[in-house]
């Protein structure tokens, strides 16, 4: 297969991460380039840059490397990214997230068989990332950890669970972060400037777009990617009720902006309701959340 793909990664604080990952992109089939913006890091990225220079040279695939002088957050990151690329489709990388074997082939196959998706991703495992690092589980045990008996797609509460294992693709509003697009297509929209602090809901508002020219967006769980939950860097913020306020207010935005066109493709639920619905399920998961920590089980 030849060199179509153009990768892009935006990266904040974050230089031992992303070098623990970056091979994991660049030994996939039909990369051409590696483009990443450093958001204006507080830690040096040095060494980590110079180490992905050389393995981009033994791999014959260009490297572009922009710093911010400050941090201008996710959607100027994005909009500055996709305006660099120049091959065919771009995979929208992250700083914690390993791909697995054949991830970009298999997504690069279903498109180029299929004219009328739009952005497509495959199945994404959430592990701790010093767990990871330390000792690398087995397929079976990401399994055991990521097991879920959801569906694949909640229109309740417009979320997707895109660790589930299916016998076949689904279509959905918008997929997981770590997607393959049209570089034609994201070049004739931006990012917007409205998802603030933590960027909650902003790649899965621009990949509504396709759905204004009449493309599906499609979820595969025949490659995987694992998310290295990281604690520190990205676009978190210092402050779980300042993410959670975020997460509320920012998908709230997402809806407001969003809902006719989603009503036009999909059945969903009134605005009112899923707005109602996500607040409960948020508070829900805080509460899961600290009465884990708490329970004499956690505390020995």
């Amino acid at each position: 297969m030849s060199k179509l793909v153009s990768i892009a990664i935006p990266t904040y604080n974050r230089p031992d991460t992303l070098l623990y990952i970056i091979n994991s992109y660049l030994i996939q089939d039909s990369i051409a380039e590696l483009i990443i913006i450093n958001d204006g890091s507080t830690k040096n990225y040095n060494n980590t840059i110079d180490k992905i220079s050389t393995m981009c040279r033994n791999k014959n695939i260009n490297l572009k490397y922009f710093i911010n002088d400050e941090k201008k957050g996710a959607e100027y990151c994005r909009n500055k990214l996709k305006e660099e690329v120049e091959f065919d489709y771009i995979l929208w990388g992250e700083d914690d997230v390993l791909l697995g074997d054949n991830y970009v082939k298999t997504l690069i196959e279903k498109k180029l068989n299929n004219p009328n998706i739009g952005a497509i991703a495959g199945r994404i495992l959430y592990i701790d990332g010093s767990y990871y690092q330390e000792y690398s589980p087995t397929m079976q045990e990401l399994e055991e950890k990521n097991n879920s008996k959801t569906k694949v797609y909640d229109f309740k509460l417009l979320e997707g669970y895109y660790r589930i294992k299916t016998d076949k693709d689904h279509i959905v509003p918008f997929v997981h972060a770590v997607c393959l697009m049209d570089a034609n297509f994201i070049k004739k929209y931006n990012y917007k400037d409205i998802y603030k602090i933590n960027g909650y809901r902003e790649e899965s508002d621009f990949q509504l777009y396709y759905l204004l020219e009449n493309k599906k967006n499609y979820y595969t769980s025949e490659c995987t990617c694992i998310h290295l939950n990281q604690r520190t860097g990205g676009q978190r913020q210092k402050g779980r009720l300042k993410n959670e306020y975020y997460i509320i207010k920012n998908n709230n935005k997402f809806i407001d902006e969003n809902y006719e066109l989603i009503t036009k493709k999909f059945s969903v639920k009134p605005k009112f309701y899923i707005k109602f619905l996500f607040v409960t399920n948020r508070i829900s998961l805080i509460t899961q959340s600290i009465l884990k920590k708490i329970s004499p089980i956690n505390s020995k």
